[in-house]
């Protein structure tokens, strides 16, 4: 694999992860990218960026609402084409293995096992989701908190927030990790194994987390804020992306700080984000109680999450071990 550009204005901080094992010589702590952007060179036809939004809100889907990235694109001589909405992670990133998408974003829990799995992702920041995510019960369960979890079956996505949540949930009660059955759906079968009764609970995310807990008076456990969730959103890009067009990283992680402003100043902007996605007035307006999350490049205090997340993750057994993260991010240069 051909190293990506480094233009005398431009450090991309990235390693090479191949089957699972990084490259040596950088630094797991800071990988600094200074300087200036580098000038996008002259095109005779734009370079068209496939964008997989997920349909939630984060800094991808608020930057699309907002139409920034479009505006960022443009004026560094390319163009946006859109491949969402998918439902969560996966099918984004199996989108991005066919070609078909360079950008998307996901939780980090995701980010972590591709990369112990040898995905070459390059993480470009991140939301902190951790009001907006939780586990509901059913009104039938007879659960009313986390200690009623024990012996229960709860419906989680496989090695993604759902399951994070709840072994975070677990363990900040001193449970056993083991003490609830966990119960593999996809976003859409959750919310149906849930509606039927099939599950006592579901720790999920977003605008199902808020339809879950409109469901018949289905009581809220907890919400990732309350236990000290690390399991953020992250924009990531895929390598060969990151590789072919370094100049468009800055560029790209600008519209995604733009378009959180904005989404802070004006809420209605999340609103209509999830209402022109189809989602009902009801759950629009409950999601318009959660406070907002501000996306955020990496930093020092990011990567340090980066890494106590791994730690969980490998401490649950979610993943056999912690990854090498070291270079599997890119530092916004700041201009």
């Amino acid at each position: 694999m051909k190293s990506i550009p480094r233009p005398a204005a431009l450090m991309v901080a990235l390693a090479f992860l191949l089957g699972g094992c990084a490259a040596t010589g950088s630094s797991p702590t800071k990988q600094a990218a200074t300087g200036t952007s580098a000038t996008a060179p002259a095109r005779t036809t734009p370079v068209t960026v496939n964008l997989g939004d997920l349909n939630s809100y984060n800094a991808l889907t608020t930057a699309k609402q907002t139409g920034t990235i479009e505006s960022a694109l443009e004026a560094n001589g390319a163009e946006a084409r859109w491949r969402g909405p998918f439902a969560a992670f996966v099918p984004a990133h199996e989108a991005s293995l066919a070609g078909e998408v360079d950008i998307s974003s996901g939780g980090l829990t995701n980010y972590i096992m591709a990369l112990e799995n040898g995905s070459d992702l390059v993480l470009l920041g991140v939301d902190d989701i951790s009001a907006s995510i939780g586990i509901v019960a059913t009104a039938d369960s007879g659960v009313t908190s986390i200690d009623d979890l024990a012996g229960k079956r709860v419906a989680v996505n496989q090695g993604g927030t759902g399951e994070y949540l709840l072994l975070r949930a677990l363990d900040s009660a001193g449970m056993d990790l083991d003490a609830a059955e966990r119960v593999y759906l996809s976003p859409e079968d959750a919310a149906a194994a849930f509606s039927a009764g099939q599950v006592d609970a579901w720790a999920t995310w977003d605008q199902y987390f808020a339809s879950a807990q409109l469901h018949d008076a289905a009581a809220v456990l907890t919400t990732g804020k309350e236990i000290n969730s690390l399991n953020h959103t992250f924009e990531w890009a895929t390598r060969e992306f990151a590789e072919q067009h370094p100049e468009l990283l800055d560029p790209i992680i600008g519209s995604f700080m733009d378009a959180s402003a904005q989404a802070d100043s004006d809420p209605g902007i999340i609103s209509e984000l999830y209402l022109s996605g189809g989602a009902s007035r009801e759950v629009t307006d409950l999601i318009a109680t959660w406070p907002p999350s501000s996306f955020r490049p990496v930093d020092d205090e990011v990567i340090r999450d980066l890494e106590r997340h791994a730690e969980d993750l490998a401490r649950y057994g979610i993943t056999d071990g912690v990854p090498d993260l070291s270079g599997a991010y890119y530092v916004w240069t700041g201009k």
